[in-house]
């Protein structure tokens, strides 16, 4: 082999080396958050009257179907992950509305409803930038006047 043929394949090797290893959904930051948010609130109804467990029970199939949605989001591209996305940040909205309605009856502490409100406000920012990040690749992949 010549030289040049040389040079082409040690960069090859190197580029393959520094690729960057996708992440699992599991090492997501956005999907950490929404994990702990979950637990938590299975913690709260582990504790909750039992009046209140209705309520507990739609806020914890609203944090699975948020979690859900991420898994989701992270396995497809495109406008498909930016639909994911809406649908993830509709049950963290209900979430907030659920948590918000709890801490004024006092099911839960100001404390507790702030903490899971400040881990809502971080999924809804992570998710709204990924989102708008998927939604410009999902254009870029659109032929001249946007329809396929």
């Amino acid at each position: 082999m010549n030289e040049l043929t040389e040079d082409i394949l040690r960069g090859a090797e190197a580029n393959k080396s520094q690729q960057k290893k996708k992440r699992t959904t599991a090492q997501l930051p956005i999907y950490r958050d929404a994990s702990n948010l979950l637990y938590i609130i299975m913690r709260v109804l582990y504790h909750a009257p039992r009046k209140m467990t209705k309520a507990l029970d739609e806020a914890i199939v609203c944090g699975t179907e948020l979690c859900r949605s991420l898994a989701l989001a992270n396995e497809v591209r495109g406008m498909e992950r930016a639909a994911a996305l809406n649908i993830a940040l509709a049950n963290a909205y209900t979430l907030s509305t659920i948590i918000g309605s709890l801490a004024y009856l006092d099911v839960i502490s100001k404390s507790v409803s702030k903490d899971l409100r400040k881990k809502i406000n971080t999924i809804v920012a992570q998710g709204i930038g990924w989102r708008e990040s998927a939604t410009q690749q999902g254009q870029n992949i659109l032929p001249k006047g946007g329809v396929l």
